[in-house]
């Protein structure tokens, strides 16, 4: 049963991190500092437009983080391989299982109550969908 719990725990962390709108502003935000390689930029963040050896249309943000322009978005040149953790719930999922493991190994008792209301929350939202 605590292994259901957990996972379901685990579950809902994730998805509150990724997806819910609850966490949406801190995540722009962090995309917006460290983008990942789905993050699309508007004409209006670009400064200093160009076209680089290739042929495609290059800029740069406020941050300094280089961009460049598809016909739909801009989008970094370099991105952050680490930022896939804050829109991609197979990325995310391991790490907080991780997290929850050993939590459960070290405090089993502490981690079911915190877990609960995750499991039962997720569980929730499932039954509504």
């Amino acid at each position: 049963m605590n292994l259901v719990i957990l996972a379901l725990a685990v579950a809902r962390l994730t998805r509150l991190v990724t997806q819910d709108t609850i966490t949406q502003g801190i995540r722009e935000w962090l995309l917006r500092r460290w983008p990942d390689a789905s993050t699309e930029f508007g004409d209006s963040e670009v400064r200093g437009h160009g076209t680089d050896s290739l042929g495609y249309r290059s800029g740069t943000l406020d941050t300094g983080r280089e961009v460049f322009r598809t016909s739909e978005a801009w989008y970094a040149v370099d991105p952050f391989k680490w930022s896939e953790l804050l829109t991609c719930d197979w990325c995310l999922s391991i790490w907080i299982g991780i997290g929850a493991a050993a939590a459960h190994y070290y405090a089993p008792e502490v981690t079911f109550w915190l877990s609960l209301p995750l499991a039962l929350s997720f569980v929730a939202a499932w039954l509504n969908d």
